[in-house]
């Protein structure tokens, strides 16, 4: 294997658990939804708000724990 292929593997490597793990947030957070939807409208508009900014501080965090390689 070449130097280029071991940094590709191990590329992978890292980020496949970070995918399924923002796959796993993103489907609480839709289940979430659609349990609320029963109650209000206004409740699904809350945990919808929330829900973006929970995931935008989620991805911030993914992303600097990748580049720093942690």
């Amino acid at each position: 294997m070449t130097t280029s292929e071991v940094k590709k593997l191990s590329l992978f490597a890292i980020t496949w658990p970070i995918f399924i793990e923002t796959f796993l947030h993103m489907s609480l957070r839709i289940a979430d939804t659609f349990m609320l939807s029963i109650i209000s409208d206004e409740a699904v508009a809350a945990v919808g708000v929330s829900n973006q900014i929970v995931m935008f501080i989620f991805f911030c965090f993914n992303l600097v724990q990748l580049a720093l390689g942690w």
